[in-house]
This record gives C-alpha cells, structure tokens and sequence, in this order.
C-alpha cells in the first residue's frame, strides 16, 4: 500500500488481476506478457477496515483492474456506508451496462476513471484484449446516470467531508472533488491516437463526463515504440489540455 499523509489520502491496489495485456504495464517482465508476481486479491476485511481510517481512497489500476475483484460490489457498499470517497480506475472492459448502473445510481461517494487510450480504431493497440464496445458503453452508462455529485452529500450524510475540511488538499485533481463530475475519461497520448483528442474532449464536454489527458512518458519496451518525441507535437497538445482544463473547472463549478 501507497499513503499519501499529506492528505490523508490513500491509493492502493486491491488486486493484480487484469483482463488487459498493456505492452508497458508495469505487471509483466520487460517485453513480455508474464506477470511478474503470483495473482491475488486483497483480502475485502483489510479493504474495509482501511475504510475505517481513511476516508479518500483511490483503487489504482497499475498492477490489475480492480473491477476483477470477486468482492468489488461487497467493498463498494462498505465505502458508502463507512463514510470513504472512493476513487476507481479501469479499463471499462469489465462487468457490463448493469452493474455500472448500479453504482452510478446508489453509490454517489464513487467516482470512476475509464483509461481509454483513442477510439474503436486505436484504443486495442495499447488496451490489449480491453472490448472497446463494452468500455465505451460502461462509459455512458455510468456517465448518464451518476447524476448526484458527491457534493449532494454534504448536508444528507454527517459521515462525508465538508468542504472547509478539504482545504488540507493541494492537488488539483482532488481540490474539486465535491462539484466535479464523477465519471472521468483518462486518455494517455501516443503517436497513433493524439489527433483524436479533440474530438473525445467535445464528446466529454457533451455528456458531462471529465476529461484527463496524458503524454505517455514510458519507453523501455522496445516492442511497442510508439511514444511521442516532437518536442513540438507534445508542445501542442500540452497547451490543449491546459486549455481544457480551465474549461471544465469554469463549467463544473459555476
């Protein structure tokens, strides 16, 4: 486990099991697709009594997807009625439309970020064996039904934070969290897919869903050589998402 006590903010994997095969996941020996630690899942007692104790977490997605924990949907429930804002990262290629729905409908603490690194025609190539249908329809899904923000928790549940105690935060993706939307798509930028940025940031601003771009700055797989060096293409996209990003700031929190 990783903690952050700067801000009382904790993010760890609960377990290394993946469905997708990334060429640079930090999962696998170099250039292989062998993992490199025996596959488990965090004990779901240890997950809940962090929750105890901690009441900002963040379920990463860096060694396995957390939606493949047979207990996920026990250890989401366990978030709402402990009091946590639980942050999830995935690849959106798990479960399906049901159980997206479900958490966007009556767990208004979870907030989820789907890495979809392009389109139908891009995103297979770093999202290896991640069903981009399936992906983007979760996406939606949870998009278009996660309508209550955990800001509408505030004065309904004592056991959420209220804004003057989340002054102690300095990072941006967290200073915001009470208005903010709660489905995030996360896009990580390649030679291949960095022209279609504009067009998956429109789509976000449309269905109220938050956009997190990136420049992917891992290159030791000489297998997968597909990271952007023009100082004047990073350049660019870079003024992108500053731009970007005052926008979403200015329209979700009016």
């Amino acid at each position: 486990m990783l903690f952050f006590d700067y801000t009382k903010f904790v993010e760890f994997n609960i377990t290394n099991h993946c469905n997708a095969k990334c060429p640079l996941c930090p999962r696998f020996v170099n250039e292989t697709e062998n993992v490199k630690v025996p596959l488990i899942h965090l004990s779901k007692n240890v997950i809940i009594d962090t929750f105890k104790n901690y009441k900002n977490i963040l379920f990463c997605g860096d060694f396995g997807d957390p939606l493949m924990h047979p207990d996920i949907e026990e250890i989401i429930k366990a978030s709402f009625d402990l009091g946590v804002i639980l942050w999830i990262h995935t690849n959106g290629g798990l479960r399906n439309n049901d159980f997206f729905y479900t958490i966007a409908t009556f767990y208004p603490n979870v907030k989820i970020t789907f890495s979809i690194d392009g389109l139908k025609d891009t995103n297979h190539i770093y999202r290896k064996n991640v069903d981009f249908d399936l992906a983007f329809s979760n996406l939606l899904t949870f998009a278009k039904y996660s309508v209550k923000k955990v800001a509408d928790l505030e004065d309904s549940d004592i056991r959420y934070l209220k804004p003057k105690e989340l002054i102690q935060f300095s990072r941006n993706d967290i200073s915001d969290i009470l208005d903010e939307p709660r489905c995030s798509w996360k896009f990580i930028c390649f030679t291949y897919n960095y022209k279609q940025i504009d067009e998956v940031f429109a789509f976000c601003q449309e269905h109220n869903i938050k956009f997190i771009g990136r420049i992917n700055r891992r290159d030791y797989n000489k297998k997968f050589q597909y990271t952007i060096k023009d100082k004047k293409i990073i350049q660019e996209i870079n003024k992108k998402f500053d731009k970007w990003s005052l926008i979403q700031k200015h329209l979700v929190n009016p």
